[in-house]
């Protein structure tokens, strides 16, 4: 979360206005652990494909799960995958397998 404080903060400062957009996949530790394989199944049902979702709700959900995550963490060691963070900095996190 600091390191997204940072990018805002600098996009804040440019002298013209920025948006800021985050993509990330269903399949992602984070969004497994929030119930990302429920998603996937739904939109599977009805058939919608490549296409992304967004709602205030999971933005919120995402911002929470990062604040749990926070307080689980042994550290912030840089690695070359989600998977990869979650199991040297993390590994007590249920959604990180």
């Amino acid at each position: 979360m600091e390191q997204d404080n940072i990018i805002h903060s600098f996009a804040n400062d440019l002298p013209y206005k920025s948006e800021i957009v985050y993509y990330t996949s269903l399949e992602e530790p984070l969004m497994k652990a929030l119930g990302g394989d429920k998603i996937i199944s739904l939109m599977e049902m009805l058939r919608v494909k490549d296409r992304y979702i967004e709602h205030p709700v999971i933005s919120s959900s995402i911002i929470q799960a990062q604040k749990k995550i926070k307080n689980q963490c042994l550290g912030n060691q840089r690695v070359k995958s989600a998977q990869e963070w979650f199991y040297y900095n993390c590994p007590n996190f249920k959604g990180y397998k």
